[in-house]
């Protein structure tokens, strides 16, 4: 062993010259392959006494002092995989003295990082490195190498976990097909095959969904399970990957099925085989409780959920309800809670929480049971901690709109920060219509008992400017109009606001757009009717836009069931209140609020509402349009009918006085 001190020795004396620092790398590399040559034992000897005299810094020093002599660095990196092997003492001194960037730097030696990268202090000095990129890089460079390829997958696996970012990078340019790639062709031996499906499996699971088709990435897993149907491990990996990989339509077309099948009978005591094969929810959920420590069992779990309720979705809302409930049953509720709590520090089992959380409310029962086991804090908690792209902010913006129609929920969203975060969402996602809608169903939620809260924090603005960039949107203008509706209620911060925001011309502006949308005429107008009575400034911008005209229009069409003409005539008899409104020509609004009142002559509250509007428009129409409608005849009729209400008796009393003025005329 005095060898081993001579050279080091020699090395650290001429570190200069780069001649001594290739033969001390080359004489290093001798030695240990020596050592191993006459077993284990003698190896990790030599590797202790060469660690002991620095050979670690030694080698490291060597490649950065000499980074442009391909010799050097070619030797280094062989001594690097010598003394990291089997040596985990080794491979932490080799991290340390960063080993893992002098060897991305050479762009060699895949092995040596890969048996470095096992540690977890090197998995961010991967990602910082761009080590996953070389890797991949090198696959493409040698497709037909299997060592080539076998050490790039197994720098990209840790690579990856460093960084659901980063996993998304590399997913962006090609690692799921790569894997794929070798797997189809030059991986023969299943401890190959077996760490390559892992691999892939570990890109499927930190890197977010949408990317990138992974039809494959399952047909290779499926052909690897097929090839080795003895190899237990392979199976597990194969299965593992399916999982993590979560394509139902090309798992679907890859014969996914059967393979797997096959893998649950050939190995019946595998209880992991089995769970992942059994894609089912009981057991799913079943395979999540039995290994509540383990975070990959978490994240495949709700993965798998996630999966369920959208395969669900797909086939319609009857499958997705029979889904809801099942899992519910199964304590999905419960479960799904308690990994979030559990794993509170790792984003990729928040994200798919969230996600599962969002399919699941669309319960009342399961808004309750999901609040009481602690949903909204953890939800709150996980977006206000992490950086959350926009499919995590839509998933959680509808989780919010939701469980917030319980009223103990609502509270508890607000005091874990509900209110800025889903502003932030509106402020920021103008792009996005979806993320955009669902954020605005929240405000609309919230609003009910916080509307202070959101018009304090920008809701009134950011609704205006998402209303303004989706115009051409009607399902967004729908909510969008909602959810102002709910914050001009007894609210006069948001009349000014909105006031300033000329939201009543943009209402106006969607009635005129959608006249057969039933539900964004009643939004609209309702809105316009709030600004109308609630802002001065609001009530003179609107008088020479045609919104009681607009109302008639809608009453006459797409208003169709009494309780939405209510509802109309309702926002009519505010409209019309304001004096800017007299002598204008209100004979169309006289007349919807008389046909109404005819077509549902026995539904009281309608009556009520047309009585109301029509006690209004007496005031400021012309006394001719509501002779010329029949006012009268059915003013008479509902007092007959509802002799007991008394609004309505007095709204009528009101219409048949101005009627029997002489001359009227307003």
């Amino acid at each position: 062993m005095g060898e081993c001190a001579e050279v080091l020795a020699c090395m650290e004396a001429h570190k200069a010259c780069a001649g001594v620092a290739r033969w001390g790398a080359q004489a290093v590399c001798r030695l240990l392959a020596e050592a191993a040559f006459n077993g284990r034992q003698e190896l990790r000897a030599c590797q202790i006494k060469l660690a002991d005299g620095g050979a670690c810094q030694m080698m490291v020093g060597a490649m950065n002092d000499h980074a442009d002599k391909a010799d050097v660095q070619r030797w280094g990196t062989q001594a690097v995989l010598f003394l990291a092997m089997d040596n985990d003492r080794n491979r932490r001194l080799l991290g340390e003295r960063g080993a893992a960037e002098a060897i991305i730097s050479a762009a060699e030696g895949l092995t040596a990082l890969a048996i470095l990268a096992a540690l977890d202090e090197v998995k961010d000095k991967l990602r910082t490195a761009d080590a996953g990129a070389v890797a991949i890089r090198a696959m493409q460079a040698f497709p037909e190498d299997g060592q080539v390829q076998i050490g790039a997958i197994s720098v990209i696996a840790p690579a990856c976990i460093s960084s659901d970012d980063y996993a998304a990078e590399l997913v962006n340019i090609g690692s799921y097909e790569l894997i794929a790639a070798a797997l189809n062709t030059c991986l023969t031996s299943p401890k190959h095959i077996d760490r390559a499906l892992r691999a892939m499996a570990v890109v499927a699971a930190t890197s977010p969904d949408g990317y990138v088709e992974t039809g494959s990435a399952c047909a290779a897993a499926v052909a690897a399970i097929n090839a080795h149907p003895d190899n237990e491990s392979v199976n597990h990996s194969g299965l593992l990957a399916l999982m993590s990989l979560a394509d139902v339509t090309a798992s679907h077309d890859c014969g996914a099925q059967a393979a797997v099948t096959s893998a649950m009978q050939r190995f019946p005591q595998n209880q992991e085989i089995q769970d992942f094969g059994e894609h089912s929810s009981a057991q799913v959920l079943a395979c999540i409780q039995a290994h509540r420590e383990s975070p990959t069992i978490a994240r495949w779990g709700l993965q798998a959920v996630c999966r369920l309720l959208q395969q669900a979705a797909l086939s319609g809302s009857a499958e997705l309800a029979a889904c809801r409930e099942k899992l519910s049953e199964a304590g999905a509720c419960r479960m799904l809670v308690g990994a979030m709590k559990d794993f509170a520090d790792i984003a990729v089992v928040q994200k798919y929480a969230t996600t599962a959380v969002s399919y699941l409310v669309h319960n009342s029962a399961n808004c309750r049971l999901l609040g009481e086991e602690g949903a909204c804090e953890v939800l709150m908690a996980a977006v206000l901690k992490f950086p959350t792209d926009f499919t995590w902010q839509r998933c959680a913006s509808n989780a919010i709109s939701f469980l917030g129609t319980v009223v103990n929920n609502a509270e508890r969203l607000v005091a874990g920060g509900a209110i800025g975060f889903v502003v932030s969402v509106l402020q920021n996602n103008l792009q996005d219509a979806h993320t955009e809608g669902g954020a605005l169903n929240a405000v609309a939620c919230l609003a009910q008992d916080h509307a202070v809260s959101l018009i304090a924090a920008g809701a009134c603005e950011a609704t205006v400017h998402v209303l303004t960039a989706h115009s051409s949107n009607s399902r967004i203008l729908r909510q969008g109009f909602t959810a102002l509706s709910s914050l001009l209620a007894d609210v006069d911060e948001a009349m000014d606001k909105l006031s300033a925001e000329k939201a009543g011309t943009i209402a106006i502006s969607a009635m005129q757009a959608y006249p057969a949308d039933t539900m964004l005429q009643l939004s609209a107008m309702a809105t316009v009717a709030a600004l109308s009575v609630g802002s001065e400034d609001c009530a003179v911008q609107l008088a020479h836009m045609p919104s009681c005209q607009l109302v008639a229009a809608a009453l006459n069409t797409c208003l169709i069931s009494p309780e939405y003409k209510a509802m109309a005539l309702e926002a009519l008899s505010l409209l019309v209140k304001p004096a800017s409104h007299a002598g204008s020509d209100l004979a169309s609004s006289c007349a919807a609020a008389v046909a109404a009142i005819n077509a549902h002559p026995d539904h009281e509250v309608m009556n009520e509402a047309g009585l109301l509007a029509l006690g209004e428009l007496a005031v400021s129409a012309d006394a001719t349009a509501l002779h010329d409608c029949g006012a009268q005849a059915a003013v008479t009729r509902a007092m007959q009918r509802f002799p007991q209400n008394q609004d309505i008796q007095a709204s009528a009393e009101q219409v048949l006085r101005l009627l029997r003025q002489p001359d009227a005329s307003h």
